[in-house]
């Protein structure tokens, strides 16, 4: 999807959404939405790689069950992980927890992960990105969209609530990002060093060196 389709969602505050499909056409539930931020797009990017901070970010996750990487590219700046978690939301007041098996793509020169399912479940097609683009050295907009066609067709009198429920979840998606942001913010300004695992493909060294550096910063 282009960047330009987003453009008239962006705003400097508030998470704004829109629902782009409620399963009118194949059954295809679609959402898009942005937020800007004052921060760094590169940190964005590598927090939402390092999957310990990923858990911390979204309520939602309840567990990451599997984490196994399937392909690198060096050259392309790309990596490629099976990923399987249990996620947990609250619909009309009730609990639901379940777990989904993604293979998602991080590639580090768009800042963008790519996600899509990899075997069926409640769901027969999921997929959607994320994508970091910087303003300014210090700011960022953050683009999220997601689609999915439910394994069972939604009857036309359930369509209006399934729209509403997938602007939901992605403005909450986007607003945990935005409370996370808030956090490392505040951390930073009381001299908190985030240690994060998460690098460029072929930048292992890079990597260790930043973490050594990182832990002579804590200990002085």
């Amino acid at each position: 999807m282009q960047v330009w389709r987003f453009l008239p969602l962006l705003l400097p505050r508030a998470a704004k959404v829109e629902i782009l499909s409620s399963g009118e056409e194949n059954g295809v539930l679609a959402a898009r939405g942005t937020i800007r931020v004052r921060y760094s797009a590169k940190r964005i990017f590598e927090s939402l790689c390092d999957p310990e901070e990923n858990k911390r970010i979204f309520d939602n996750c309840a567990s990451v069950n599997l984490r196994r990487l399937v392909q690198e590219d060096e050259e392309s700046k790309t990596r490629t992980f099976e990923v399987s978690k249990t996620g947990r939301w609250t619909l009309l007041g009730i609990p639901i927890n379940f777990e989904s098996t993604v293979l998602a793509k991080e590639d580090w020169k768009k800042y963008e992960i790519s996600f899509k399912l990899k075997k069926q479940g409640a769901m027969k097609h999921m997929s959607g990105f994320w994508r970091v683009v910087p303003v300014s050295q210090d700011e960022a907009i953050v683009l999220f969209y997601n689609e999915a066609i439910p394994f069972i067709r939604i009857p036309s009198i359930f369509r209006a609530f399934a729209g509403r429920l997938i602007r939901e979840m992605a403005a909450s998606l986007l607003e945990d990002l935005r409370t996370a942001i808030v956090r490392w913010q505040a951390e930073e300004a009381a001299g908190v060093v985030r240690n994060l695992n998460s690098w460029e493909p072929g930048d292992i060294e890079v990597h260790r060196q930043s973490m050594e550096k990182a832990a002579q910063l804590t200990e002085g």
